[in-house]
């Protein structure tokens, strides 16, 4: 295989970590912290609090402007898992 057909590949495998991180995290937050409401009763706060874990633990990307977005992807894409 040349340099490029695994680059093109790890490329996908990056893109498939991220679909399936970002259903997950969407999960989560509509099915457990949000208890399958559009929203969650204690609001944006939740969102901040969750945003700071993952910081403090050296993962990057994940601040409270992506997880906004993590729940709707989940509602928009129901089927990846």
């Amino acid at each position: 295989m040349t340099s490029s057909g695994l680059a093109s590949g790890r490329a996908a495998q990056a893109l498939k970590a991220l679909i399936l991180g970002n259903s997950l995290i969407g999960a989560y937050l509509v099915e457990f912290e949000e208890n399958g409401e559009e929203r969650a009763k204690y609001g944006a706060q939740m969102l901040s609090n969750l945003a700071g874990d993952p910081k403090a633990k050296g993962l990057i990307g994940l601040g409270v402007n992506a997880l906004k977005d993590c729940p709707q992807f989940y509602r928009t894409y129901p089927g990846v898992r």
